[in-house]
């Protein structure tokens, strides 16, 4: 058995030196040093013992000798190649019938791997405390069944203004006013189905009632018993919010100020380079073509900035009608092919679905035009000179979708996440070449969304891009009752 023992075993005398009555062969591996050093006096265990530890040890194995009991030390030894290495003993005293300690018998292993690694753990865990504790960002541990707080770091306690101990009575729902349960529902089914949320921009009730603006990333993680937990990272964003807000008033003040001079002086000069005012010389001409030009791309920008500001402001009203999309598509394909004939480009039109009535803003159906112009701008854009732009209109299920499909480049892997997003453009040089202000297609999404739809695209570098809109189809049975 104690050949077989993965350490050493000893029996030895109760003195500051350990002095060693037996000692297993086994003591060479553990330390480096054969059992006769030790046993002939020459070396002690204490000789080999971390000096820091000495004192320790010594205190444990005497309070356990003094009450019979058995003890338990780890403490650090020295190799023989001058390594230190963690070891783990477990002993205990062997009296004589009138009770008096005769010696102490015991075992010693090297166990540097485990305490190496358990060393290793606690300074991770020491790491991740400090980071939860001091980070900046809020840090919140919610169960998913029910929504409660079960934890929560100091910057939280601090944005909301509930004490850590308020906070573990209540859910993140109390802290959510009622209009965000749709998105918060529909971003549960998100971290369901992915494992993850975000980034999800909504608000939260401080306890003093103001609201505050919040960004939320989320992971879903699932304790050792089976229940289901939300780690949850908020960023407070109300400076953030405050500084666009500042931005767009700026934005739209400057708009309206620049919309009034501006349409007379673009007025002006297409007078002038159309030859209403007279003939101009070739080389006069050419200059206020492209001064009008230009003072037309300013307008639109303008234009596009207003329409966001007003999207932004919850300004801007929908008329929501019952009506066709026959004609909605035809006639953008009109306004549109005079532009896509100055890039040499063909519009074709799809079979189009007999009856599809869709609910869409009424107002002169100016919004779904606008959509449908920024998407076939954008295809007659990046398509080749001489190619076909299509049209296509489709039923599915009770979705009827219209894409406008191009054969260009297509849209770039790294362009993807922010197509949709307000300025966004895929490369600066080529926007310059190609024109554009980066907002129709933020505006075209925020459009397709206030009329209930979804917007989309699907494309292959390389090899083109379909962008799409789709609406709920209504049921003419209803409206007929």
């Amino acid at each position: 058995m104690i050949s077989n023992f993965p350490g050493a075993v000893y029996r030895c005398e109760n003195n500051a030196r350990w002095t060693m009555l037996y000692l297993s062969a086994a003591v060479e591996q553990l330390t480096g040093y054969a059992a006769a050093r030790f046993l002939d006096d020459s070396l002690s265990l204490t000789d080999i013992t971390h000096r820091e530890d000495v004192p320790q040890v010594f205190e444990k194995v005497q309070n356990a000798l003094a009450s019979k009991t058995p003890f338990h030390v780890i403490y650090r030894i020295q190799h023989a190649d001058t390594s230190w290495r963690w070891v783990e003993e477990v002993g205990r005293g062997v009296y004589d019938a009138l009770g008096d300690l005769k010696y102490i018998d015991g075992f010693i292993w090297d166990i540097t791997v485990a305490e190496e690694a358990r060393t290793a753990t606690l300074l991770s865990e020491q790491r991740l405390s400090t980071l939860y504790s001091q980070a900046p960002v809020a840090i919140i541990l919610n169960n998913f069944a029910d929504g409660r707080f079960i934890d929560c770091n100091p910057e939280f306690v601090r944005m909301i203004g509930y004490s850590a101990e308020e906070i573990l009575r209540i859910r993140y729902m109390d802290l959510t006013p009622p209009e965000y349960a749709e998105s918060d529902n529909r971003e549960l089914q998100n971290l369901l189905r992915t494992g993850r949320y975000g980034p999800y921009e909504k608000q939260y009730i401080h306890k003093d009632g103001h609201l505050i603006p919040i960004l939320l990333n989320g992971v879903l993680i699932e304790t050792p018993s089976g229940e289901q937990h939300i780690w949850a990272f908020i960023q407070d964003i109300t400076e953030r919010k405050r500084i666009e807000q500042m931005k767009n008033e700026f934005v739209s003040a400057v708009s309206h100020e620049l919309r009034t001079p501006l349409t007379s002086i673009s007025g002006s000069l297409g007078l002038i380079a159309s030859g209403t005012l007279g003939e101009l010389p070739s080389n006069m001409n050419s200059m206020f073509l492209i001064a009008h030009k230009n003072a037309q791309r300013l307008t639109l920008l303008i234009n596009d900035l207003l329409d966001m500001e007003k999207l932004l402001a919850g300004k801007m009203a929908f008329d929501m009608r019952v009506q066709s999309l026959v004609p909605v598509i035809e006639q953008s394909l009109e306004h549109n092919k005079a532009y896509a004939d100055t890039f040499g480009v063909k519009l074709e039109l799809g079979s189009l679905p007999v009856g599809g009535l869709v609910n869409i803003d009424a107002q002169r159906l100016q919004r779904l035009q606008q959509v449908l112009a920024n998407f076939i701008s954008n295809a007659v854009k990046f398509s080749p000179a001489n190619g076909v732009v299509e049209i296509h209109v489709n039923r599915r299920n009770q979705l009827v979708e219209i894409a406008v499909v191009d054969h260009g480049p297509g849209v770039s892997e790294e362009f993807r996440t922010r197509i949709f997003q307000k300025f966004a453009q895929a490369d600066s040089s080529d926007s310059r070449q190609r024109g554009g202000t980066g907002l129709g297609l933020a505006i075209s999404k925020a459009f397709v969304e206030r009329m209930y739809g979804e917007i989309g695209f699907v494309s292959e570098p390389g090899k083109g891009a379909t962008f799409f809109a789709s609406f709920p189809l209504v049921d003419t049975v209803a409206l007929q009752q």
